[in-house]
């Protein structure tokens, strides 16, 4: 219903609240809203009346509504295609397609293209010009900045690749974006220096890489401030000129005033920042943390604020992960359209035990993911940074290992394999769980021996392990560090430290843990006597020596029992390693 405001009040348009006498707005509902002439819902505004399809117009200084005025037939398919591909929502109140001023002038030309017409409106013309100067002049100031960082590491004898500063050439142009570059390649350094001077700054980032990112800033834009956030309840948003740093497990709660008023969701400054680092932690759609940030996300995407996801593995084990890491900001849809046509692309079909089963990814992927995110890999922008191979080194297990291995298998332990590898849910993981730290304690021996020899040579080697019992062991040589979920990131930056300056014979880390925001150069060789499940956090831990600053070819080695257990998740790790190569990641 629509009547004719029987009461003087202001608009109830968030962010115009202008004052509207009797009779001069309209009162729409239920729920209740008036509104002043300048903000009227698109679908209660006077239709065009010569004769164009659509009726276009300007919804606040971020957005704007595409509203069809005539039934379209045949050609509504179309125009839903093309609202899809750029990320424009349907508002079923209002009935249009709401979509950011950044995509808006992309989806007018496919439209335009397609033989749609609407009527030019000056407000609308303006604020799409006035877009286009943003981005030409965050180009601008980008390349300064890319200057000057290129002096200051020129000065250290070090340089700003060609390929990073087209990342962040790339950035400074995108709304929302995945920067997915292959680990090693500087990411953090593209981020920090694509952000917009004067703008604030929001990183989300896992506990441990909290320091990292407060380390580059300080190094690379000193004139921004730095907050780290420590803490439930701590977090707040960044002022202009502020970089605010906070880890996933700590944000709040709900877009809500927190109990000690510091946050509220829908107060964030006008052209936030918000950069997710290992953005991959935002796989599952259920998960707490994954809701924390969406909410984040929408309030800086409400704000004309920018929202870009760092990680080198947005697809850890299974599609649907990929999916809910675009939708984490906004980028779904512009990638792969709605959820039944991503289950299409990657020929999904219903699972045998709940959820789906995951076949060959369509040749489009890899082009249709390239259209919201930048990806680069070593062998292509740095051929002369070494790269890994690989090497299996057999292990022969006794007769009293086999015998407690075999007791501690469960019945369909094959099936388990499959299923844990494939991130399914159902997996009995504590008969698992059991098995698999039986097995990686009875190759403890063979590391040993590995970790003996190294040592003798003088040269340092990483060990990493998915249990603690050999790293415990390992860990406590003479001269050897441990990294585990429980080493607090002051002592991660020690070990990293004294790893690089030589006073350490050798890490034990533990995957995960050992896997992200740390830098191992010094070394070139690694050894796992066991595996995560996860591919992606394989190549994690892998990748803490292949990185700029190494300049020896890098071996990893990992231990194979000669049990039909670990051959077989050896096996499946390589096939699912082959599975997301075709995805492009």
């Amino acid at each position: 219903m629509a009547f004719p405001n029987k009461y003087a009040r202001r608009c109830d348009r968030q962010g115009c609240a202008k004052s509207v006498l009797v009779g001069e707005g309209l009162t729409v509902g239920p729920p209740w809203r008036t509104y002043c002439k300048e903000c009227l819902p698109a679908h209660l505004r006077p239709a065009p009346t010569d004769g164009e399809d659509l009726d276009v117009q300007v919804d606040g200084p971020h957005f704007v509504t595409v509203t069809l005025c005539r039934p379209m037939g045949d050609r509504f398919a179309g125009y839903r295609a093309a609202c899809e591909a750029h990320g424009a929502r349907f508002d079923g109140a209002r009935r249009c397609n709401v979509v950011s001023v950044g995509q808006a002038g992309p989806l007018l030309a496919r439209l335009s293209a397609e033989g749609f017409t609407w009527a030019v409106d000056a407000e609308l013309v303006a604020n799409l010009h006035a877009h286009a100067q943003a981005i030409a002049e965050g180009q601008r100031q980008a390349a300064e900045r890319v200057d000057l960082v290129s002096k200051a590491l020129a000065a250290k004898g070090s340089e700003l690749y060609p390929f990073q500063k087209m990342g962040v050439a790339w950035l400074a142009t995108r709304d929302r974006a995945l920067l997915a570059d292959e680990m090693g390649l500087g990411k953090t350094i593209q981020v920090v220096t694509a952000h917009p001077k004067g703008r604030p700054l929001v990183v989300v980032c896992p506990a441990v890489a909290k320091g990292v990112w407060a380390r580059e800033l300080k190094k690379w834009r000193p004139e921004i401030r730095v907050h780290v956030c420590a803490g439930r309840g701590s977090f707040r948003w960044a002022e202009p000129g502020e970089a605010v740093i906070v880890n996933y497990d700590i944000l709040p709660e709900a877009l809500s005033s927190s109990a000690g008023g510091t946050y509220s969701g829908h107060d964030a400054p006008e052209g936030t920042t918000l950069a997710a680092d290992e953005a991959h932690a935002l796989k599952s759609p259920k998960s707490r943390r994954t809701a924390r940030f969406r909410d984040l996300s929408r309030a800086v995407r409400d704000k004309g604020g920018r929202v870009w996801l760092v990680t080198a593995t947005p697809l850890l084990g299974r599609p649907s992960e990929l999916y809910s890491v675009l939708t984490s900001a906004g980028l779904e849809r512009e990638a792969f359209g709605k959820w039944d046509r991503f289950l299409e692309l990657f020929a999904a079909y219903p699972g045998k035990w709940g959820g789906y089963e995951w076949g060959e990814p369509s040749p489009e992927v890899p082009t249709l993911l390239a259209k919201v995110s930048l990806r680069r890999v070593r062998a292509d922008v740095l051929p002369e940074l070494p790269e890994k191979t690989y090497q299996d080194v057999p292990v022969e297990l006794g007769a009293q290992d086999v015998k407690r291995l075999n007791k501690s298998l469960p019945d369909d332990w094959e099936r388990t394999v499959e299923q844990a590898i494939d991130d399914a849910g159902g997996v009995p993981f504590v008969k698992m769980s059991k098995a698999r730290a039986t097995l990686a304690a009875a190759k403890l021996g063979a590391a040993l021996e590995i970790c003996e020899s190294y040592e003798e040579q003088g040269e340092p080697l990483l060990v990493f392990s998915a249990h603690s019992s050999p790293l415990d062991v390992i860990g406590a040589r003479e001269g050897w560090a441990k990294i585990t979920g429980e080493t607090s990131a002051a002592d991660r930056t020690q070990i990293e430290e004294r790893f690089q300056r030589g006073e350490l014979k050798g890490i034990a880390a533990n995957i995960q843990a050992g896997g992200v925001a740390i830098t191992l150069t010094r070394g070139c060789h690694q050894l796992f006597v066991d595996q995560s499940w996860t591919p992606a956090l394989n190549w994690q831990a892998e990748d803490r020596q292949v990185r700029i600053g190494q300049k020896r070819a890098v071996l990893v080695m990992r231990l194979v029992a000669d049990h039909a257990l670990d051959e077989r998740v050896a096996a499946l790790l390589d096939k699912k390693r082959a599975l997301l190569g075709k995805v492009g990641l």
